[in-house]
């Protein structure tokens, strides 16, 4: 699904824009070489578990390295509504020197980018996205190394019709 999903918005990245992105490639955050790919967009599995030492090592030297880790939860906010239980993401990143996060706000340049977006809506309709702090993040000229989602959009780009090009 995560691949379907990640196949049609590449499409609508080559419709509408210059960009002619490849197909999806699944990584293994233990053994490949993540250099290479600017952004790895994470789709939490059904059962979260934590990675192992050399992944965390991987995804750690990737950040410092100035990767970008989208890490959706898909969980539509029930961790967050769930304080007692660790949600996905921090089942999935406990080991990772992650940096400190602040949930995006409209002045954040992720919605100023896409069209003055108010809201970056997935599946679920609200979702809610945490980024990389700006302080933590000036040191890479204010980009983030890690930003989580919960709204499910890989579901939502597979699920979307797709437009015919002629």
């Amino acid at each position: 699904l995560t691949a379907a999903g990640l196949e049609s918005l590449g499409q609508v990245l080559r419709d509408r824009t210059s960009v002619e992105p490849g197909p999806p490639v699944g990584v293994d955050p233990a053994r490949d070489d993540l250099s290479v790919y600017p952004i790895l967009y994470w789709a939490a599995p059904d059962q979260p578990q934590r990675l192992s030492d050399a992944a965390l090592a991987n995804l750690d030297r990737y950040m410092r390295l100035g990767g970008l880790i989208f890490l959706d939860t898909r969980d539509g906010g029930r961790a967050a509504a769930n304080p007692d239980t660790p949600g996905p993401a921090a089942t999935m990143l406990a080991g990772l020197d992650t940096p400190p996060l602040d949930p995006i706000a409209n002045d954040h340049v992720l919605t100023r980018t896409f069209y003055l977006l108010k809201n970056l809506p997935g599946r679920f309709g609200a979702a809610h996205v945490w980024a990389e702090s700006a302080s933590a993040a000036s040191a890479r000229d204010g980009v983030p190394a890690l930003m989580i989602g919960d709204g499910d959009w890989a579901t939502m780009w597979a699920s979307a019709p797709q437009q015919q090009t002629s």
